[in-house]
């Protein structure tokens, strides 16, 4: 991973990530009656072409000399190329005179319930929506499929309802993240009850997965908030309909992670007042047995203490009578916690 120097000028593309593949990608040209795609390499020399809607997929930020190439072409700000290459950037919106720069994260699931996060940068221009992912993502394949198809409303709307689009996809996959939260959640509390349930790392993890998707959640809140009320001229009127959809599902997935971090919090409790029974369990069979054995030894340390004038001490019976005094004491006292419902 490469450190950008401290004190560097404002605008110096330094790539902090940890991704060296190949830069790749595809280049969408889309309109009503007309549909066609292109590799990355071969759409690099038609950036320049304009007319019919594109939407062009940059897999890759680590080639900062593409970086550049493609914001020289569409007037990028130097700081936004900077923020492009840097996959540690907090989700924003920020609006220029020619294009709206938009920073989102979403999960990426890596192994079984384990997820990471990624960063995806969104150029929205006049007739472009230009993608930066730092690798090739199957998460985008339902927006390309809609696409592909004629009649879809993809099809038949600009740029902006195509980051609407984007922006949904992001959503719905923090609510399906949240789904497989709530799943594990039900699984950890249904063995709970268990004798040998050890939950407690479980729902430690469980709990920062809560607190890392509640912060994203807030983030993409004020996110989808700022862009229903940016005014600029590339956001219809019609798209911030939907955009304001988007963002009461953000809310309703955000009241989701509020409830599912409130039953993470439910269970912890839970699991600790069954630690907390169990070690009462112990305490009272201890408490029993030393209630049990105490007279006992106070028998034998009465008969232990051999002087001469004991009678019990020459007694032939003397021994037996002593051990059955102890078997009597014994189960009288056993009787008597029973009576009181102790045991």
């Amino acid at each position: 991973m490469e450190v950008k120097e401290v004190g560097s000028s404002p605008g110096s593309l330094v790539y902090t990530g940890d991704m060296k593949h190949q830069v790749d990608g595809i280049l969408y040209r889309y309109s009503p009656d007309s549909f066609e795609e292109r590799p990355f390499d071969a759409a690099l020399p038609d950036l320049d072409e304009t007319g019919d809607c594109s939407w062009l997929i940059v897999h890759g930020v680590h080639d900062v000399e593409k970086v550049k190439k493609i914001g020289a072409r569409f007037d990028i700000h130097p700081l936004v190329l900077e923020d492009l290459v840097n996959p540690t950037q907090r989700m924003k919106i920020e609006e220029y005179e020619n294009y709206i720069f938009i920073v989102l994260k979403w999960y990426v699931e890596v192994d079984e319930d384990e997820w990471e996060t990624e960063q995806l940068s969104i150029l929205l221009l006049d007739n472009w929506v230009v993608l930066f992912l730092e690798e090739r993502s199957d998460l985008l394949e339902p927006v390309i499929r809609r696409l592909h198809k004629k009649k879809s409303t993809l099809r038949n709307s600009g740029p902006d309802y195509l980051t609407y689009a984007l922006i949904d996809l992001v959503v719905d996959h923090y609510m399906r993240t949240a789904d497989q939260l709530s799943d594990q959640i039900e699984a950890v509390e249904d063995a709970l009850m268990e004798d040998d349930a050890e939950p407690l790392d479980e729902l430690k993890l469980l709990q920062q997965q809560g607190q890392a998707l509640k912060r994203n959640l807030r983030a993409m809140k004020e996110l989808n908030n700022n862009l229903v009320k940016a005014d600029v001229a590339l956001i219809r009127e019609g798209t911030r309909i939907y955009l304001r959809d988007v963002y009461d599902h953000t809310l309703q997935c955000l009241d989701q992670v509020d409830s599912l971090q409130e039953s993470i919090t439910n269970a912890l409790n839970f699991y600790h007042s069954i630690i907390s029974m169990r070690l009462n369990e112990v305490m009272k069979f201890l408490t029993m047995m030393g209630s049990v054995f105490i007279p006992l030894t106070f028998i034998a340390g009465i008969y232990g203490m051999n002087f001469q004038e004991m009678p019990e001490l020459r007694w032939v019976y003397g021994y037996p009578a002593a051990l059955l005094s102890m078997l009597l004491v014994s189960l009288g006292i056993l009787y008597y916690f029973k009576r009181k419902k102790w045991l």
